[in-house]
């Protein structure tokens, strides 16, 4: 339905979002996130982002890959991988996976110029 009309299917995501029981990353990232715009995909972002307990170090490690491929503005580039980088502290159990994942972050940040 999003690649046919985003705007119409926009409210079903949210409602989705609300529920956030069922509103698995894997599929967001793979079959939604693609079609919404840079504000909606933000949105989603910031979804997972202000549920730190729902997030895996694979949703983090996708939502990291999101961030840095996408359009986004400079100050919510900025902040965001600020909220990345404290929500992988619990993502990431293994203390050797945690440090990996904040070598990623910095070279993102660099990257980008951040």
């Amino acid at each position: 339905m999003l690649r046919v009309d985003e705007d119409k299917s926009w409210p079903i995501v949210q409602e989705l979002m609300s529920s956030a029981s069922n509103f698995y990353a894997y599929w967001v990232f793979r079959d939604i996130y693609p079609h919404l715009n840079g504000q909606r995909q933000q949105e989603i972002i910031d979804h997972y982002l202000g549920h730190p307990e729902s997030v895996s170090s694979y949703d983090i490690a996708k939502m990291l890959n999101a961030v840095v491929g996408g359009s986004f503005p400079k100050g919510y580039l900025r902040t965001t991988l600020n909220r990345i980088s404290v929500v992988a502290r619990i993502a990431f159990k293994r203390y050797d996976e945690r440090e990996a994942f904040e070598g990623k972050l910095h070279q993102a940040k660099y990257q980008l110029g951040l």
